[in-house]
């Protein structure tokens, strides 16, 4: 039995190492397809990326358009368009010349409560007023009255000839009647004062 036992095994061992070798082969050819599988699905992945990308942009620059930061850029670029005219609930006007300078008067409908002019105290050139203070004052038959500031300003110019016709204020308020030119300090302060359509509903809402 001892002898011929080593060569049963002699007989064996090579038919288990081609079971094992066979095996092996097995492993790398299940391995091989694998990898070809994975292959073939990644490709579309990787291209599926590269087409969002460039159909993305342009969605990218229309959320630009529209974030909140440049809507408001814009808007406050609007305001400070010459010609455009604000009031306050006081009822003094404001009205830009140029990007950053404004005429600052009292409206017509001001100038009706007030009556006849006879007096206008201005402030001289470079003065500042923060919104909401009084930098004015005007006197008429029925009252006298304070001058607001619509938003924080620097004085660059005032109208000396209502010192010798103050009755330019009841003839023409908001033309040759005005009060100051100014520097405006921040134009986002005019999001709280009225457009002219604004200001003709809330004077139709007061009691007169």
């Amino acid at each position: 039995m001892n002898r011929s036992q080593p060569k049963k095994l002699q007989q064996q061992q090579p038919k288990q190492i081609k079971k094992v070798a066979t095996k092996k082969v097995t492993k790398r050819k299940l391995s091989t397809k694998v990898t070809k599988k994975v292959s073939k699905v990644s490709t579309p992945l990787f291209s599926a990326p590269m087409k969002l990308t460039g159909s993305s942009t342009p969605s990218i620059a229309a959320s630009k358009l529209t974030s909140p930061f440049t809507t408001k850029r814009r808007f406050f670029s609007a305001l400070n368009t010459p010609g455009n005219i604000f009031y306050t609930k006081e009822h003094e006007y404001i009205r830009f010349d140029t990007e950053t300078t404004a005429t600052v008067g009292i409206s017509d409908h001001a100038q009706e409560l007030l009556g006849e002019v006879v007096y206008v105290e201005l402030p001289s050139v470079g003065t500042s007023a923060d919104k909401g203070s009084s930098f004015a004052s005007i006197e008429s038959v029925k009252a006298s009255n304070d001058v607001y500031a619509p938003v924080s300003l620097k004085v660059l110019q005032a109208n000396e000839e209502l010192g010798a016709n103050p009755g330019m204020v009841n003839s023409d308020p908001e033309g040759s009647g005005w009060f100051v030119k100014v520097e405006v300090a921040d134009v986002s302060q005019f999001e709280s004062l009225m457009k002219p359509n604004d200001y003709k509903a809330y004077l139709e809402t007061q009691d007169h």
